[in-house]
């Protein structure tokens, strides 16, 4: 973003250093970013991967979240929390409420094809450019 890194510099937030609670409210601000929306979004997608596991496997939602295979996933949640400056019940609350809706939003069968449409394409290796998975989702979704 234009300014960005001006801004931060001119508020003392200091390139490589972790920002505290309220530079990231300066930051959120600056940007014209409502923090509570932004970590909404955030863990929506965080959770989004782990709901669609639990949906392909058959299992609750909670045995994929706790397995060690999101321990990145639960690592991101809890740092987008502490960015926001929630305390451990409200994080917990916004988690649990977004868990809900991305396994909700898995059982769209428009969604869940999109899913399985972009688990299929995947290569087995590698990263796959965003604009790719964008075109082969949004694809998906208008069943092209």
């Amino acid at each position: 973003m234009p300014g960005l890194k001006e801004f931060g510099e001119r508020e003392g937030i200091r390139e490589g250093i972790w920002p505290t609670v309220e530079e990231w409210r300066k930051l959120f601000s600056f940007m014209r970013i409502d923090p509570l929306e932004w970590a909404s979004v955030r863990l929506f997608e965080i959770t989004a991967g782990a709901a669609a596991q639990a949906k392909f496997t058959g299992v609750s939602f909670d045995l994929v979240w706790y397995d060690g295979g999101c321990s990145d996933d639960r690592q991101k949640a809890i740092e987008t929390c502490q960015r926001i400056g929630l305390n451990e019940p409200e994080a917990t609350g916004l988690l649990v409420e977004r868990s809900k809706e991305a396994c909700t939003v898995m059982d769209k069968t428009d969604v869940w094809r999109a899913v399985l449409t972009l688990a299929e394409r995947l290569p087995t290796t590698g990263r796959m450019p965003g604009d790719t998975v964008v075109s082969i989702v949004q694809n998906a979704l208008r069943a092209l």
